[in-house]
């Protein structure tokens, strides 16, 4: 924790995961191709870090609980400034123990995991431990001893096979070392209470840099700050500390931070070794500060406020955590109540009530997204996803520029995308524009891992989106009103449309469009044929919507090494099963009439074209087979140029059912 500093050269940037920026992340850098770790942060509220680097080649991981991110040879000039963006993946998380050549388990042992990156972890007090990590990639082991410190960590494995995101229970590692009991678990026949923080007591003042040694663990530092007026404040900081070399400074806040009006503590503390890491604070409460008023806060140079900080109050003393310098003790800001109104596909109106003294209002969207920061008492978000969930909180920043902490949530979700029953264009037009704003990352997830989607419910899909961390690429598709079999057609053609696609997600959005728009004219022209026949619409949208979702769930069979008759077996089967008798009926009459027409044989026919006759002639609508209408379909279009206006029912009935099955139904 430092205040911040003129800095000669720096890397600095915001933590993502599924587009939302990520607070408390653990940021670590490592020289490149290393597995020493150079510096260590935590991202702020919003998601921000800034690390004051030597000139140099670094790697950065970024991780917490469920996600993990990774920025390799970050190549850093001196007097320069970068800036980068960790977008997080879903990690995989791994759980496991560490026992000693003995079998007692080992506590408090540093393993780290590398692929490049490298990933770090601590074991419990029983030896066990959990890491997040990249998913797909095979680590090399590594653990130090506890006991020895200074010696070079023991290999444990060089060729840990992490599959996909998601919990793993990871066998248990052996090492070759030997820990003293007080060290290790004792073989799991019994707990070792860990030992209290180290305390330091020192007298402090202002200016003055005072050493705390090298630390190791949980520490506590009870020092006496004497201000230049002569006043004393009594200051408690609580850290974890890992061999860290920590030296403490406290100076007072710059006047042009401080409130003008109103009871108030500030200080300015420094404590070198520990930038960017957690600390706990405890300070007394200003004279003329009832508990009840009381807040903490720190100093966000970056936005030029004093950000409200969660505290517990004892008597009249104030505990409370943060990464920041300066810090504070003043009088609490009222936050506002929040309301939304207005609530459509793609916006909401947010309104508040008025605080006394205020300066200022920032609305957040989902903990953490800044939607906008105005003086005013309404905002409207907009450019939202149809059929989805958000939260809004406001916060009040008073004339003093002292923030409130978050108002209440308030939760709104979007009207859903509008598709008609079964409507085949209007789930395309879903699909396209999904797959028209995926990222190059998103799209190089979905050419990985879309043969995850081969699923069976709306539930399964939806989970292996999240899964695949996809979910959000396509949320206007999975969280419109479609119902299950229109989703399980829609991820099938997800799947088709990312095989046609290429690696590069620009190039690919022009392509799949033009398939898309192909496919739909082609779709328009067979369509009008059939309502121009008398067969309404909707009737068509929902037999193809039923033909193909059958197939995907696996009642009718379409294999790649028959799929012109197959497929025509299944529509067969599909218009016998007596949920679309007008297609039916449209189609038995067509068949009819070439029946009637065409059924006798001439000499001057073709082999072929007596094979055809003889189908017709023997035949009945409801013996058909699929590869009798695949030859029957052949014969149309090739022998009968003049009359197919005759017949044209049952030719665009199998023109559909060819075209869109492209696109609709997945082989692989």
């Amino acid at each position: 924790m430092a205040k911040k500093q003129a800095v000669t050269s720096a890397v600095e940037g915001t933590v993502t995961f599924e587009g939302k920026n990520v607070a408390n992340a653990a940021i670590k850098v490592f020289a490149a191709g290393s597995i020493e770790v150079v510096k260590e942060a935590q991202t702020d509220a919003n998601g921000s870090f800034k690390l004051s680097l030597p000139e140099g080649k670094y790697d950065l991981t970024a991780s917490n609980e469920e996600a993990v991110a990774f920025q390799g040879s970050v190549t850093l000039n001196q007097n320069q400034v970068i800036s980068i963006k960790l977008e997080m993946v879903q990690a995989a998380i791994l759980t496991g123990t560490l026992v000693d050549a003995k079998g007692n388990t080992v506590k408090n042992a540093m393993l780290t995991f590398t692929t490049n990156p490298t990933f770090m972890t601590k074991t419990g007090a029983t030896g066990k431990y959990t890491i997040s990590v990249l998913p797909n990639h095979t680590y090399t082991v590594r653990v130090y001893d506890p006991e020895a410190a200074d010696q070079e960590p023991e290999i444990l494995t060089s060729s840990l096979e992490v599959g996909a995101a998601g919990k793993h229970s990871i066998p248990t590692f052996n090492a070759k070392f030997t820990v003293s009991a007080t060290s290790g678990g004792g073989g799991g026949g019994g707990s070792v209470t860990p030992p209290g923080p180290i305390v330091i007591d020192k007298e402090v003042t202002t200016g003055a840099p005072v050493s705390l040694g090298t630390l190791t663990g949980a520490v506590k530092v009870n020092a006496n700050v004497t201000l230049p007026s002569g006043q004393t404040i009594p200051l408690v900081l609580d850290f974890a500390a890992n061999g860290e070399a920590v030296s403490l400074t406290v100076t007072e806040v710059a006047d042009n931070i401080k409130p003008t009006d109103g009871p108030f503590l500030g200080l300015d503390i420094t404590l070198a070794g520990m930038e960017g890491k957690e600390v706990s604070i405890t300070l007394p409460l200003p004279a003329n500060l009832l508990a009840a008023d009381a807040a903490a806060y720190h100093y966000n140079n970056g936005e030029q406020v004093w950000d409200y900080r969660e505290a517990t109050i004892d008597g009249n003393k104030i505990t409370f955590k943060t990464t920041l310098s300066p810090v504070a003790v003043s009088k609490k800001v009222a936050a506002p109540k929040l309301s939304a109104a207005n609530v459509n596909k793609s916006s909401v109106d947010l309104s508040w009530t008025s605080v006394v003294d205020a300066y200022t209002y920032k609305l957040y969207r989902d903990g953490s997204k800044l939607v906008g920061t105005t003086p005013n008492l309404l905002l409207t978000d907009t450019g939202l996803a149809a059929g989805y969930k958000y939260s809004y909180q406001v916060v009040t920043i008073n004339k003093n520029k002292f923030s409130s902490k978050k108002s209440d949530k308030v939760t709104i979700t979007t009207a859903p995308v509008a598709i008609p029953a079964n409507n085949l264009f209007a789930i395309l037009d879903a699909i396209e524009e999904a797959l028209a704003n995926i990222s190059q990352e998103d799209w190089e997830k979905l050419r990985e891992y879309k043969d995850t989607l081969k699923l069976r419910t709306d539930e399964e899909i939806l989970q292996a989106l999240k899964d695949t961390g996809l979910a959000k690429a396509f949320e206007n598709v999975i969280n419109s009103n479609i119902t299950e079999s229109q989703m399980r057609i829609s991820i099938a053609a997800i799947r088709v449309l990312a095989d046609i696609g290429k690696d590069n997600v620009v190039e690919s959005r022009a392509q799949i469009s033009s398939k898309i728009n192909e496919l739909k004219q082609a779709f328009r022209t067979e369509l009008d044929r059939l309502i121009s026949q008398g067969i309404n619409q909707q009737a068509v949208y929902d037999y193809i919507t039923d033909l193909y979702d059958n197939i995907l769930v696996g009642k009718y069979l379409v294999r790649e090494s028959n799929y012109e008759a197959d497929l025509f077996d299944a529509a067969l089967k599909e218009l016998r099963n007596g949920k679309h008798d007008a297609i039916k009926d449209a189609a038995e009459t067509a068949f009819e009439t070439l029946k009637t027409q065409y059924s006798t044989p001439r000499d001057t026919d073709s082999d072929f074209k007596k094979l055809i006759r003889q189908i017709i002639a023997e035949k009945e609508f409801a013996t058909l087979t699929g590869n009798d209408l695949r030859l029957v379909k052949s014969y149309l279009v090739s022998e009968l140029t003049d009359d197919q206006e005759k017949f044209k029912t049952i030719i665009s009935l199998m023109e559909l059912t060819i075209e869109t099955s492209k696109i609709f139904i997945p082989l692989n």
